[in-house]
């Protein structure tokens, strides 16, 4: 069995233009915990889109790289996603995970998360 964790968090770009100043997100910050006693090797990467109804769950995988990398043992491999592109073309209110694929062939993802739920824990930070 393969115990490896997902954990993400959020940054925001600040710009001033004529017009004041303004953050805008988003990059995710992910990262991703190998606890186990041996190494893995990531073989995918994206953002999966979920559908969610009464019904079912459906999913399309967006932003996908594939990629190889290695993660040793009781190591982490951390890198950001410029998730803007679920701004644009989809909403904030969007539900997404952060899945990569690994050796055993098998996907793993993050807590579903959306932007305005990061928006939200933003501003309660700040207050």
């Amino acid at each position: 069995m393969c115990n490896i964790k997902i954990k993400t968090a959020a940054s925001w770009e600040e710009y001033i233009n004529v017009f004041g100043r303004f953050e805008t997100p988003l990059n995710l910050n992910v990262c991703i915990k190998n606890d186990n006693i041996f190494p893995i090797h990531l073989t995918q990467i994206c953002i999966s889109i979920k559908k969610i109804s009464h019904l079912n769950t459906e999913e399309e995988d967006i932003l996908g790289a594939d990629k190889n990398i290695t993660i040793n043992a009781n190591s982490d491999f951390s890198f950001e996603i410029d998730v803007a592109h679920i701004l644009n073309d989809y909403s904030e209110t969007q539900n997404f995970t952060v899945k990569i694929n690994i050796n055993d062939n098998h996907p793993h993802e993050s807590k579903i998360l959306n932007v305005r739920m990061l928006n939200d824990a933003k501003r309660h930070t700040n207050q």
